[in-house]
């Protein structure tokens, strides 16, 4: 939603980046390659850009978008063979929120390009927001949780992606019971068999023909205790566990891309109602929910090709 500005910094210089063009803005040159040890990108958020309408959401919407931004660059830097590091920046500072992302030189690529570089689409058809009613593979499932781990050097991996929690609700899965499921580091754990995508769907204050989450093969939903959090770690603590729900959610889009699911993530749902779907504790609340299936239908992909390598110039 274009919520956060980018900029590239190297030691005291900094070059905004436009993010249609990509490119440096301002004149200054860059220095001498090959005298550089480390760069900067500095992601910044403004949830002003989005209407009044969306009330408290803005924020979370731009931290969330900041979080999946940051993991698209740690992805990419470490495909690339670069050593990446991620860390929130000026958090206590309402008017600088945001996050850095560090590259230095690295060995060995340790990241897929597939992952980064795999066609994205948004699952909309001729009937809305829904999924091929055909079972998926159960390898699918697997392939997507065992990539959507995150590479070293994202929020993810870091400790505020130890407060998040991870359930899925399955269906449609090949031998795999159609349920509630918790995410742990052995795997899956059944919580609840039934249909839980049917739970979740009365979640949604629009109907299936607009949103059908009941097709959905996988609905991940991240959540947290917020308020033991911020109690803990202070105020502070809330926009870094937003900014890393939607690096977690980056890895999983890029993860789901590569199996060739969609993988869309939502946040308009009451979130009372999702939170006693999912079988939340007292004091959870719901962060993110991110619907993944396989698309019944082609759609228009975002093409990840460099500006540079593009056969239109």
């Amino acid at each position: 939603m274009y919520l956060t500005d980018t900029a590239l910094r190297l030691g005291e210089d900094r070059w905004p980046i436009d993010p249609v063009r990509l490119v440096l803005e301002g004149e200054r040159r860059l220095p001498d390659l090959s005298t550089i040890t480390s760069v900067t990108i500095e992601l910044t958020v403004d949830p002003q850009r989005l209407p009044d309408g969306y009330g408290a959401l803005r924020e979370a919407l731009a931290l969330l978008e900041a979080g999946h931004l940051s993991s698209a660059l740690v992805e990419a830097g470490s495909a690339a063979g670069l050593a990446v590091h991620v860390s929130p920046r000026g958090v206590g500072t309402p008017s600088d929120i945001g996050v850095e992302v560090t590259f230095r030189h690295g060995t060995d690529s340790n990241w897929p390009w597939q992952q980064v570089l795999a066609e994205r689409g948004g699952a909309l058809g001729p009937r809305g927001l829904s999924a091929d009613p055909r079972p998926l593979p159960a390898e699918a499932l697997h392939r997507l949780i065992h990539d959507s781990r995150p590479p070293e050097g994202s929020l993810a991996g870091r400790p505020s992606g130890m407060e998040l929690r991870h359930r899925l609700a399955v269906r449609g899965v090949s031998s795999v019971q159609e349920g509630l499921y918790g995410l742990s580091e052995g795997g899956l754990v059944l919580l609840q068999p039934g249909q839980a995508t049917e739970h979740i769907q009365s979640a949604f204050p629009f109907g299936r023909s607009d949103i059908d989450v009941t097709s959905m093969n996988v609905v991940w939903v991240i959540t947290a205790d917020l308020n033991d959090v911020v109690n803990r770690q202070g105020p502070d603590a809330y926009p870094t566990t937003l900014i890393t729900a939607g690096a977690v959610a980056q890895h999983v889009c890029s993860a789901a891309a590569a199996a060739g699911l969609f993988c869309r993530p939502v946040r308009s749902f009451d979130e009372s109602a999702s939170e006693a779907a999912v079988r939340a504790d007292a004091g959870e609340d719901i962060i993110y929910m991110l619907l993944i299936g396989r698309p019944r239908a082609l759609d228009f992909c975002y093409d990840l090709t460099d500006p540079e390598d593009s056969p239109w110039g």
